[in-house]
């Protein structure tokens, strides 16, 4: 076969050799401007051709800034250092990054995969081809800067950049190496950068940011070999001299560059390396002039030109034949050592069997025929110890070996691979399930194949499986657990026989069958549930009376894997939270349970309704083996329950002064909650706009029922519109929340009850198993001020008489007005975002002082992103900036009276602070900044403003509850 060498394109830049195995550099060929639709990545100090592409999870501990076995890889570089990934590729959880290949890297094992089955899957859903992974096993990265030369280094480089076109280089590796920003004042990882090599603030804002993350190998000499000098250094640092010594090795690589001769500077094999051994502050400009040891294109050109006329052909009878012999002394240069013969050796791990190659006298002799056939390669180094010169440059060269007139490739037995395919299609794959093949059937590969099959090659994408071929038997072994559902087909496997004439065979595919779920849900079992939960009657103050009805969970949960199973019934839990909400509905004083004890799934509903609650529901789950290792649990089902009536109820008030009626009108307030979906998921917090009406059964009654607007997502963007003549007991867009009383003072009273809990959250039972209730009063009392409802709330708690607590309250206050006006002014649906402005927010809450008189409290709110071209002082960190500023309260106060962070309803929330793994903590990234008597709170996150509501809040502190009001503003993007 013909080839065009490698080192021939050092005069076009571009041209790369084909057939045979000459390195894996003719992967990925340039294709000039990527199209359009997609996100563009491209690597370079000179450009990357065959760099794995990969986005850095930092998943797994202390693997940040490397590739591991949790990388998602997405494939390799074209000859332009460039990949094209689809549209819409999440690269949100975590930082894109390549890795540069040194020969022999692809055989390399992740977590007992090798690299090159990594690049296959990645390679195949991208290009749509059905390559194995030996395909790849000669695959390496060539910096363009020297074409055809293998890099001697694996080294990762990485990029924050985010948009359609993404660059990564040593000069944005810088940007990915610098530590995470703490305070707004704190200058950008860019900016940091550019002060390392441009000197202090000589380059700032937009310059900084174009100059990082431009394509500088052919606008920028300086800082292209700036670059040439960081991957040298990066690649042979030891441990983290590189990482710890950053700033310092960036400035010194920049002044070495900026001292450089024109014919130095645009030298590809002047390389610097800087010695970062020493101490930061010794790091200085190498002392030493320093060429890269160069593969001599010409004479590389000769070498394999000769390999091609060669013609080889396979042999049955070996025989000695001199074949070839050829100078190799001039292979190799370094301009350190003027023209000095460089001594070679050679690696003859890959040639074919009968074949001898020596180097004799720096002369290469090729000797004997070969007795197999196949793509072969031969691999040049210089001889260690010379002096300067680097013994890890190689030189490689490929050729063929034509099988023996008349052979024929192994053919594939159709029958063979429908019978595997049949036993294959039989297997059970569970989601979490361990899968161990079934005893009785043997999965073969060997009859797949004639006899002239020599060797059989395995390839399959994972799903949390492995799948091997023993290497003796040829049988497929299949382990591990599947991480999640598949189609049938969507996963497979991959085989290819290859003969000793070194002909293969065409790619047989095996589907995988069905990945499913460990317990499925039985749709028409639940319809059948709920019709029966439906008929139920309740009210208000009366017991449940199942009336017989046999409710049983069990037929809804269908499970695919053995083991005993255990039910739950309540609401949703968040194992990672640990919250527990077992046995809870959404109506007060009613619980469920399943029957615990016998480990069965008959459903019971107890309990007294205390609220006149509508839309109430609670769920239920199977699970198997819970609370272990190998845990497996169903998705959570809904049941819904049937509106709870409401009842008279008489309860003595207590006796507040000064008080005006709250009865029949309607009150709009705000209030920080939760929202989920029509099904159950919880889609986010905010602030929402909520409507009560406290209506009287009539003059002088004393009693009343309290409706409530039904929180929607719609809540979330703006009031809903209410007019004056109204009926909250008929509308829709409302529920009740019960009876009430209220007494001469307006002093309105709701009773409640709910399942006691100690100190650790743990349900507190009877001795009968039955949760022990406790009961409560909710007491509401406003006063009139800038003609607003300002509302006090006071819950009191008294626990069940079996336990030894006292009654415990807590107050909380908050602002109601007659027209939605005031409440708008802080939702989200008024406050638009946009990436180029900021949005301004304006609102009076209110305090009492310490006579007991009430007063203002103005606050401002702004939330934008952060200009990354931003220069100065004054520029803020992150990706999105929020401030709240606090009007006549000094910073001191605000601290002790709030407690402040952020939360988003959005598919991509908003972060404000930091999760500890080590101490189990959330920190929110919020500082305060004194203004005279005024306080600004700077919120700060690395979180892009996504689309959603995305909320700031205040909280009142335990100790000033009842005395101020909850801070909250919302802003949206659409």
């Amino acid at each position: 076969m013909k080839k065009i060498s490698l080192l021939a394109a050092s005069v076009a830049l571009a041209l790369v050799g084909c057939g045979g195995s000459d390195g894996g550099s003719d992967t990925n060929t340039g294709t000039g401007t990527p199209s359009a639709g997609g996100i563009v990545i491209t690597g370079f100090d000179g450009y990357f051709n065959n760099a794995v592409v990969f986005l850095d999870s930092d998943s797994l501990a202390g693997t940040k800034g490397q590739l591991d076995e949790t990388d998602t890889v997405f494939g390799l570089t074209d000859i332009d250092g460039k990949i094209k990934l689809p549209k819409g590729t999440d690269l949100s959880t975590g930082t894109i990054a390549l890795q540069t290949l040194k020969p022999g890297d692809m055989t390399g094992k992740f977590s007992d995969q090798q690299l090159a089955q990594r690049v296959t899957n990645a390679e195949n859903k991208r290009l749509a081809e059905d390559k194995l992974p030996s395909d790849y096993f000669d695959t390496y990265t060539t910096d363009m800067d020297l074409p055809g030369q293998p890099m001697e280094h694996s080294v990762v480089f990485r990029s924050q950049q985010d948009g359609e076109n993404i660059v990564i280089s040593p000069i944005t590796d810088l940007v990915a190496l610098q530590p995470a920003v703490v305070y707004s004042t704190d200058k950008t990882a860019e900016q940091k950068v550019c002060d390392s090599l441009f000197g202090a603030e000589k380059v700032t804002g937009e310059a900084c940011t174009t100059k990082l993350y431009s394509d500088f190998t052919k606008s920028d000499p300086v800082l292209h070999k700036t670059a040439q000098i960081l991957t040298e250094t990066k690649s042979t640092a030891v441990g983290d001299n590189y990482t710890t010594k950053i700033d310092a090795i960036a400035k010194v690589a920049m002044e070495t560059a900026e001292t450089l001769n024109t014919d130095k500077l645009t030298d590809p094999t002047y390389k610097p390396v800087i010695d970062t051994s020493v101490a930061v502050d010794n790091i200085t400009q190498p002392t030493t002039t320093t060429y890269k040891t160069l593969v001599n294109a010409d004479k590389y050109n000769e070498i394999q030109n000769s390999l091609d006329k060669l013609n080889l052909e396979q042999a049955l009878s070996p025989k000695e034949t001199a074949l070839l012999s050829i100078s190799v002394a001039d292979l190799f240069s370094d301009k350190d050592i003027n023209g000095t013969e460089i001594l070679v050796v050679t690696d003859t791990s890959n040639i074919p069997k009968g074949m001898e190659f020596e180097i004799i006298n720096n002369e290469l002799v090729i000797s004997g025929v070969p007795t197999e056939a196949g793509s072969f390669s031969l691999v040049f180094h210089p001889e260690a110890d010379q002096l300067n010169i680097d013994s890890k440059v190689t030189a490689r060269f490929s050729f063929d070996v034509r099988a023996e007139v008349g052979a024929v490739a192994p053919t594939v037995d159709n029958n063979e691979v429908i019978s595997l395919q049949d036993s294959i299609s039989n297997l059970e794959f569970v989601v979490g399930q361990s899968f161990v093949v079934p005893d009785g059937i043997v999965l073969d590969a060997t009859a797949l194949f004639n006899d002239a099959a020599k060797t059989i090659e395995l390839s399959s994408n994972t799903n949390g499986l492995t799948i091997k071929l023993d290497d003796t038997t040829n049988k497929i072994l299949i382990s591990g657990r599947p991480t999640s559902t598949a189609k049938a087909g969507e996963y497979f496997i991959q085989l290819r026989a290859t003969a000793d004439n070194g002909l293969s065979s065409d790619v047989v595919k095996l589907d995988l069958p069905a990945i499913v779920e460990a317990i499925e849900i039985n749709d028409h079992e639940v319809k059948l549930l709920q019709d029966k939960i439906n008929t139920l009657d309740l009210t208000v103050g009366e017991k449940i009376d199942l009336n017989g009805l046999d409710l049983d969970i069990t037929p809804i949960f269908n499970s695919n894997v053995g083991g005993d199973v255990e039910f739950y019934a309540g609401l949703e839990f968040d194992k990672k939270l640990k919250n527990n909400h077992e046995y809870y509905t959404t109506i007060p004083g009613v619980r469920v349970h399943t029957d615990e004890v016998n480990g069965l799934g008959t459903l019971t509903i107890l309990g007294k309704p205390t609220e006149a609650t509508k839309s109430g529901y609670f769920y239920v789950a199977a699970g198997i083996n819970p609370d272990a290792e190998n845990e497996i649990i169903s998705k959570m089902v809904k049941i819904t329950l049937p509106d709870v009536k409401p009842a008279d109820e008489v309860i003595p008030p207590p006796q507040p002064e000064n008080n005006v009626s709250m009865e029949n009108t309607f009150l709009y307030e705000s209030a920080v909650e939760g929202i989920d979906s029509e099904d159950g998921q919880y889609l986010g917090s905010g602030v929402s706009c909520e409507v009560r009406y406290f209506m009287s059964d009539g003059a002088n009654t004393g009693t009343g029922e309290m409706f409530s607007s039904i929180r929607t997502v719609a809540t979330f963007d703006e009031c809903p519109t209410i007019s004056k003549d109204t009926q909250p007991n008929i509308d829709e867009r409302f529920e009740s929340f019960g009876k009430y009383t209220v007494d001469s003072y307006h002093v309105i009273n709701l009773q409640m009850e709910e399942e006691y809990r100690d100190d650790n959250g743990e349900l507190v039972l009877d001795a009968n198993g039955n949760p022990l209730m406790e009961q409560g009063n909710i007491y509401l009392s406003a006063k009139m001020f800038d003609n607003k409802f300002i509302t006090t709330l006071k819950e009191t708690m008294t626990p069940p008489a079996e336990v030894d607590e006292k009654p415990y309250s807590w107050l909380y206050s908050y602002a109601a007005s007659t027209t939605p006006d005031s409440v708008d002014s802080i939702m989200a649906e008024l406050h638009k975002l946009d990436d180029n402005s900021i949005n301004q927010l304006e609102n009076t809450i209110y305090f009492t002082d310490e006579s007991g008189n009430i007063q203002p409290l103005r606050v401002d709110a702004t939330m934008n992103s952060v200009d990354q071209n931003c220069s100065g002082d004054m520029c803020e960190s992150g990706s999105t900036d929020a401030d709240i500023f606090i009007k006549n309260m000094s910073c001191d106060l605000v601290k002790k009276v709030y407690s402040f962070d952020g939360y988003s309803i959005s598919e991509y929330p908003i972060s404000w602070g930091n999760w500890d793994d080590t101490t189990n903590s959330y920190t929110p990234n919020i500082n305060f900044y004194p203004q005279g008597d005024s306080c600004g709170v700077d919120f700060t996150s690395y979180s892009d403003i996504s689309l959603g509501i995305h909320t700031l809040h205040g909280e009142v502190k335990e100790a000033h509850e009842g005395k101020y009001q909850d801070i909250m503003f919302s802003f949206k993007k659409d």
